[in-house]
């Protein structure tokens, strides 16, 4: 069993933030409470609704559970900018827009949950939102959960067309060339009805690194221990290492299919997390297979649950807390 409660943040602006609590029966409640940060300009529901299954599922396994929605989103007052693309809001996020929303959420947390153990998990740019508030309150908090951490800036326009991503260039190719084997393709393709431009795109998308890979290989270019520097984002990393150097557990949620995972394993886990003892020691990776980055299904749901229980039940048993 499991009460449910809305709950009113006020945030710095003054604009109320509306959130739900799942709170647990008593007889199951461990004094730990997860606080969901949305993935920007979603709401507290979360696609399919997930993030109220997944929110009522946690809660019934004894965690107190709040999710919310950020200003300008849902039901909380407030307005996201007007008139950019949906490209150039990503980047506002990932650069810390709803980070003062976040330090809001935190300090109301600490003030109505005293003596409890606070928790933070982020979906994609609300694992921004949270890295960077709770680098700065420290004091309050016990951990982090980062669902599909984007280590990279989002791409911009710098053409009117979203640059194409390596990892959908490669799904994007991989499709072509399997349909190369059908005829009912070459009809298509001569009819005019292929997309020319996103199939050319993902092509120098794939040329681009393999010439990169072979001027590695030939030792023109440096190899591993950086990121790229171009489009790291460097501010949250920092945050993210002051989280690591005050100890402060980190699980990262990986799902699959999902373009930020391809980033975040080659740009942040590979060329830095990997390479350290103190990430060793506080970091864990839960890979979510055939999940993508909505977590709308079921299977998906349940993997993720199951995944953030374990991570629970084993910092019971270590020196972390």
């Amino acid at each position: 069993m499991l009460t449910k409660r809305t709950v009113t943040i006020a945030n710095h602006r003054g604009e109320m933030l509306h959130g739900v609590l799942s709170i647990p029966d008593q007889d199951v409640s461990n004094k730990r409470l997860l606080i969901f940060f949305q993935v920007g300009i979603g709401t507290k529901t979360g696609v399919g609704d997930y993030l109220r299954i997944v929110a009522d599922r946690l809660s019934s396994a004894g965690l107190t559970v709040l999710r919310l929605d950020q200003s300008g989103t849902g039901d909380s007052q407030g307005e996201l900018p007007d008139g950019i693309s949906i490209p150039e809001l990503f980047r506002q996020v990932q650069s810390g827009y709803f980070k003062e929303d976040s330090l809001a959420v935190i300090d109301w947390a600490a003030r109505e949950f005293s003596g409890y153990q606070i928790y933070l998990l982020g979906e994609c740019g609300g694992c921004i939102s949270l890295t960077l508030a709770g680098a700065e309150r420290m004091d309050l908090i016990d951990g982090v959960l980062m669902m599909a951490f984007p280590v990279l800036y989002s791409p911009q326009e710098n053409t009117g067309k979203t640059p194409v991503r390596e990892f959908d260039a490669r799904v994007t190719m991989q499709g072509y060339l399997r349909k190369l084997m059908s005829p009912r393709s070459y009809a298509r393709l001569l009819s005019g009805k292929s997309d020319w431009g996103l199939m050319l795109q993902s092509a120098r998308v794939l040329m681009a690194r393999l010439i990169n890979d072979a001027l590695k290989k030939c030792g023109f270019l440096r190899t591993g221990g950086h990121p790229d520097h171009e489009r790291f984002n460097w501010e949250v990393f920092s945050a993210f290492q002051k989280l690591v150097k005050n100890g402060k557990p980190i699980l990262f949620l990986l799902p699959q299919l999902d373009n930020e995972t391809q980033e975040f394993d080659a740009e942040l886990r590979d060329k830095v997390l990997l390479k350290s003892d103190i990430y060793a020691k506080y970091c864990r990776y839960a890979y979510l297979p055939e999940t993508d980055h909505s977590i709308m299904f079921q299977y998906s749901r349940d993997l993720l649950c199951r995944e953030i229980l374990d991570w629970f039940n084993t910092l019971e048993n270590s020196s972390h807390v």
